[in-house]
């Protein structure tokens, strides 16, 4: 539930920790402070810029210390509380960019200007995705998953809204029950079906997974409405409910999978014009001994070790590490031997097995080293650009 304070009271969220750590270095031992806490500030009274002195101001996102005993409200379920701006005692300097961190750069991309580099126009044809997820996978089954699928809806609603761009009457909440195979599952999502920033937050219950999937997008759209999508997955991740799902340091956290999948329409050039072939296209790169085979290339981009290629197919697996963390890789080539000789599909998978909070995480570092770096500026680009006969493009399928 968004709360809009009035007068001079503040929405904050709570921060429990073991120890408070006051402005200046002093460490606040809780026993011997248990009516002070920590909290950030999520909303501010119109009347909280000035209080007493002209020079004390709220703002949404700084850390407080204040007086617990002021509590006027209080959401268990959402972990917030309102409290008068008077029961504040201190601002904690450090702890708005720990906050920062969580919410904002949980997913965070630098400017799309510094994000697509100078050689954009060289790698722009191999970069949309038939489908990027974001999945975070239980261990367990869900017993009550109600309550988190309605902070959900709010929180998607919240972030959304925040983008002057997209119209809310296109985003929808809807329980769904299905049955396949004898198994019984029961669906919660928000949905978008905005032109811009479509996309989907659902929670399902046999797959025991929450997970974010956009269809249909290029790397700019990708880019642009992501991070947003990812804010409000991260407020759900980090909401006491879903806590309490997840377990002590989120101990029930199977691990966080990420995908991209990709449609690839081969085409000749030059003197070729024709349609590829698959088994044409798998021959002269996906077969391994032949004295012009790029293939020990293109996997040396990726890291793996060349062997165990096939003529139709591939699946490699594969650990890299990335910006400092270890991650499971899976690379799957599918090249179908129906009528459509020209397409291929190649799916991209990421998983994180760490153990430990996933709300300290950061995965934009991530997306951008290994998707724009490794495969669009290099797997993609050294796959067929050394081969003067096949262009490749990816497709919005």
């Amino acid at each position: 539930m968004s709360l809009q304070p009035l007068n001079s009271h503040l929405v904050i969220r709570p921060i429990a920790e073991d120890e408070t750590r006051s402005p200046s270095g002093l460490i606040v031992a809780p026993q011997n402070t248990r009516n002070v806490r920590k909290a950030e500030i999520l909303s501010v009274g119109r009347s909280n810029q000035q209080i007493n002195h002209p020079s004390t101001t709220f703002s949404v996102g700084e850390i407080i210390l204040y007086y617990a005993d002021a509590e006027r409200y209080s959401d268990t379920l959402e972990g917030t509380a309102i409290i008068p701006a008077e029961a504040v005692l201190a601002f904690v300097p450090d702890g708005a960019d720990h906050v920062a961190r969580g919410s904002s750069d949980f997913f965070s991309l630098p400017p799309w200007e510094e994000f697509k580099l100078n050689d954009h126009e060289r790698w722009r044809d191999y970069t949309n995705a038939s489908l990027f997820s974001f999945k975070v996978k239980f261990l367990h089954p869900f017993i009550d998953i109600s309550d988190i699928a309605t902070l959900m809806y709010e929180y998607v609603v919240e972030e959304l809204r925040s983008t002057a761009d997209i119209d809310l009457d296109n985003v929808h909440f809807r329980v769904e029950h299905v049955e396949e195979e004898g198994r019984k599952d029961t669906i919660y999502a928000v949905t978008s079906s905005d032109d811009k920033w479509d996309g989907a937050i659902s929670l399902s219950t046999a797959l025991n997974a929450l997970q974010f999937t956009k269809r249909g997008a290029t790397l700019q759209n990708l880019h642009e409405t992501v991070p947003g999508w990812m804010r409000a997955f991260f407020r759900v991740i980090n909401s006491p409910a879903f806590q309490r799902i997840a377990g002590p340091g989120y101990s029930r956290i199977q691990n966080v999978v990420i995908g991209m999948d990709q449609e690839v329409l081969l085409q000749g050039r030059g003197i070729r014009k024709e349609p590829v072939i698959n088994s044409d296209l798998m021959e002269q790169f996906l077969l391994l001994g032949s004295t012009n085979d790029p293939t020990p290339a293109t996997l040396a981009a990726l890291g793996i070790p060349v062997g165990g290629v096939r003529r139709v197919d591939i699946k490699l697996g594969y650990e890299r590490p990335i910006d400092g963390h270890d991650y499971i890789i899976f690379m799957d080539v599918k090249a179908p031997s129906n009528d459509e000789h020209s397409h291929i599909r190649i799916e991209w998978q990421i998983q994180d097995h760490r153990p430990g909070d996933l709300s300290k995480r950061e995965y934009g570092s991530m997306f951008v080293t290994f998707f724009r770096d490794i495969v669009f500026r290099s797997f993609y680009t050294r796959w067929f650009q050394e081969n003067a006969d096949i262009a490749c493009v990816t497709e919005l399928k």
